[in-house]
């Protein structure tokens, strides 16, 4: 009998361990989904970023900051789920028109850490750099690159 509760506790103790090593690899997984699928708006910004200053309509880039990035990918992700609704379902994007920000509710956040309290969404604005250009008028603020930026911050894993 002794053998027994040895043989369930061994068991017990060996089924825990390989449980949490599946939940960790499963939510660095989810992480690792969503960093491919944030490269894949920022490439989307970058071409038509390239679009709007190979056609010399670069003062039109500014508008990139406010536009849903969804828009210049060949097709949305498979977990893009529109417009950020009152109760995001965890695993998707969004966009939320309002912050104009992309928005992952992510599914697993045992290892997620948040820079300001509230609750487990991950928000991405997108922001353009701009460098000073000397031109004939004189000098002027052209962009010069973009990026999506997480707001606020975050540490995951």
């Amino acid at each position: 009998m002794l053998e027994l509760v040895l043989v369930f506790i061994v068991v017990g103790v060996a089924g825990t361990i390989a449980a949490n090593r599946f939940f960790y690899y499963q939510e660095l997984a989810e992480k690792a989904t969503m960093d491919a699928t944030l490269a894949s708006f920022k490439m989307g910004l970058q071409i038509r970023s390239a679009e709007l200053a190979i056609s010399n309509n670069q003062s039109q880039a500014g508008g990139l900051e406010k536009e849903n990035p969804v828009r210049w990918l060949a097709e949305p992700p498979a977990n893009y789920a529109g417009e950020y609704p009152a109760h995001p379902q965890p695993g998707h994007w969004y966009f939320d028109a309002k912050d104009a920000a992309l928005v992952y509710v992510p599914n697993s956040t045992r290892y997620l850490q948040l820079s300001t309290a509230g609750n487990s969404e991950l928000r991405f604005r997108i922001k353009l750099k701009y460098d000073m250009v000397q031109t004939v008028a004189g000098s002027a603020r052209m962009p010069a690159g973009i990026s999506i930026v997480a707001s606020p911050d975050y540490r995951w894993f």
